[in-house]
Formats: C-alpha cells, sequence, structure tokens
C-alpha cells in the first residue's frame, strides 16, 4: 500500500494541476477581446497577405493555444515558486486597499500618456481599441492575464529563487520589471515602421518600468489582487483613450 503522506502529497498535487489548468483557462478566456480585435493587425504584419476570415480564424486560435499553453506552465511554476518563497498571492487585501490601488493605477494614467502612449498613439495605434465594447472588456482582458504571467509567474519564481538573498524581493522586483520593460520594448519595436529617436525611447522604457516595478511591489506587498487592482486602473486608459480620441 502507498504510505498515507505520499497519498496525501499526490492528492496535493493532482489538485495544484488542476487549480492550475483552470486559472490557466480562465486567463485565456479573458483575454480573448484583445487578442481578437489585434489579431487583423498582427496577422498581415507577421504574414504579410491581407486577412481572410479562413486564415484570421486559424491565426486567432493559435495565439490562444499559444497562450493557453504558457499560462498552464508559468501558473504551475508560480504555484510552487510563490509558496517557496513564502508568498501568499491570492491572500485578500480587502476591498477598501483594492479600491485605493484601483485609484493608484489611474493615477498613473497621465504619466503613462506622457511617457508612452502618446508615442504609440501616432505610431501604433491598432493596439488601441477603436469600438466601444472591445474599450469596456480591454482593462481586464489586458491586466489579468499580464499579472498571472509577470508577477504570480515570473516574480514569483524570482523571489523564490533570490529569496536568500539579503534584499532578495526588491532585487527580484527589480530584475522582472527590467526584463519585461525590455521585452515591451522589443515588442513594440518589431511592430513599428518609424523607430523611436533616443528621447522617445528613453520615455517609453521609464514608464513601462516604473508601471512594472510599482506593480511588482504591490504584488509582494498585497498579492496577486493587488497588482492586479493597480494594473486594472492603468488600463482604463483604453476606455479613456477610446473617448478622447477614437
Amino acid at each position: 500500500m502507498t504510505p498515507e503522506h505520499l497519498r496525501k502529497e499526490l492528492k496535493s498535487s493532482v489538485q495544484r494541476v488542476r487549480d492550475g489548468f483552470i486559472i490557466a483557462f480562465i486567463a485565456m478566456l479573458v483575454s480573448i477581446p484583445q487578442i481578437k480585435h489585434q489579431s487583423g493587425f498582427f496577422y498581415e504584419r507577421y504574414t504579410g497577405k491581407s486577412p481572410d476570415p479562413e486564415g484570421l480564424m486559424q491565426f486567432f486560435l493559435a495565439q490562444l493555444i499559444i497562450l493557453l499553453s504558457a499560462l498552464v506552465i508559468i501558473v504551475l511554476v508560480g504555484n510552487l515558486a510563490n509558496r517557496r518563497a513564502g508568498l501568499e498571492p491570492f491572500a485578500w487585501p480587502g476591498l477598501k486597499r483594492l479600491l485605493l490601488l484601483l485609484v493608484l493605477g489611474v493615477i498613473y494614467i497621465p504619466g503613462m500618456y506622457f511617457l508612452c502612449d502618446h508615442l504609440l498613439l501616432a505610431l501604433l495605434p491598432e493596439v488601441y481599441p477603436a469600438k466601444l465594447g472591445y474599450a469596456l472588456l480591454y482593462p481586464l482582458s489586458s491586466s489579468f492575464p499580464n499579472e498571472l504571467f509577470m508577477r504570480y509567474g515570473f516574480l514569483g519564481l524570482a523571489a523564490w529563487i533570490l529569496g536568500k538573498v539579503k534584499g532578495g524581493k526588491t532585487l527580484a522586483n527589480f530584475f522582472v520589471a527590467a526584463l519585461f520593460t525590455l521585452f515591451d520594448w522589443y515588442d513594440i519595436t518589431r511592430s513599428i515602421d518609424t523607430p523611436f529617436q533616443a528621447i522617445e525611447a528613453v520615455f517609453f522604457m521609464a514608464g513601462v518600468f516604473f508601471q512594472h516595478l510599482i506593480a511588482g511591489a504591490l504584488y509582494l506587498k498585497y498579492g496577486f489582487f493587488g497588482s492586479l487592482a493597480f494594473r486594472l486602473g492603468v488600463d482604463l486608459k483604453y476606455l479613456l483613450y477610446y473617448f478622447l480620441f477614437f
């Protein structure tokens, strides 16, 4: 017979894998509006062809499958890493605090516009929704999967790896913020035809870096819902920009 402690550990592992699939699947579903809206532009950009209904649907489904696969892996890694790092990512910080963090995110919108978004609105307007339905869904569609991937997965892993180093969690947050700033820079610059000027590049990377840094600090202090509330507040910019510019 299997020893009792092994059976309990096996049952716990199966439950964690099940929960990981559920969380990743929910995040994929939430991401659909953003992916659907941007599929036409990126299909043409990456394939060099005008989108046709069949090709566009295949491209859209492929993006969803890739996203789901990546989320499943990172959620399972994050589950282990956060426990080993001594973090409680899904502890409830309280509604009042979440509302304050949401407001903090909204307050950051002017900074994002000044540093980043005024450039993207001119050079890559396709990433912003021009229809009200998408603008209403974009904030959650953008923030939830990204926070799950960046903070719960990568920041949790970095906090575990650097946990025994003095100031390891702060260092982990800085490293993850810098890593995803570089990724965002690469992702944007490969999609535009007009290169940024030097000062524009500095402004863009500063805006993105400080957003990641703040979200990471809130994750380490208040958990996933804290960083999500902040990012949701920042991503309300999509709705604001819809009314201002489209």
